[in-house]
């Protein structure tokens, strides 16, 4: 049984975290510049002002695309090195780990460099450069997920597969890849 203590800092940790949310929520309903703890008056006049003012549906659509084109880079890529990863002995096999260490470098490090390399290849300031950035940093996890997925796989499944004539990519499709990713 948890003591009353423990509740108490439970209750404070989780106000503490979802106090931000809450605060963004009553700002965003509340009258321009009202500084009030509780707003005098609701109004949506701030999400009417985005969607009639603003370039809201250009923008919303880049960002369906970049997800989308992050998505198909990704999930082909990862599900390949995550099969490589699982099955296959090679040499820095045994360092996989160290690639889920990749995210945790501050992102400045690489902004620079990647924004002189995409410069210099002429992708600056396009969505092509910003999908490409966005699986960059995404690929080392969805790598480590595969890998793990492809561990549930029995070997022996797939031994039998290679022994009925399934080639390699036929046997990663059939076999390895989530079903949601075929359907």
């Amino acid at each position: 049984m948890k003591s009353k203590s423990y509740w108490l800092l439970l209750i404070l940790f989780c106000g503490f975290a979802v106090f931000p949310i809450l605060w963004g929520i009553r700002t965003s309903f509340s009258p321009e510049y009202e500084q009030s703890v509780l707003p005098s008056r609701l109004t949506v006049e701030h999400y009417r002002r985005i969607v009639t003012q603003s370039d809201f549906y250009r923008y919303a659509l880049n960002s369906a695309m970049v997800s989308v084109g992050v998505l198909v880079v990704v999930a082909p890529l990862s599900l390949a090195a995550g099969y490589a990863l699982a099955r296959f002995r090679f040499w820095g096999s045994k360092a996989a780990p160290l690639m889920l260490a990749l995210p945790l470098l501050p992102v400045v490090t690489f902004l620079v460099p990647m924004a002189r390399y995409l410069n210099v290849i002429g992708l600056y300031d396009n969505l092509a450069a910003l999908i490409l950035a966005n699986a960059a940093f995404c690929t080392p996890f969805a790598v480590w997920i595969m890998r793990n997925f492809v561990h549930t796989v029995p070997s022996s499944l797939e031994e039998a597969a290679l022994l009925d004539g399934c080639g390699r990519l036929a046997l990663l499709w059939q076999l390895c890849c989530p079903a949601r990713f075929r359907a």
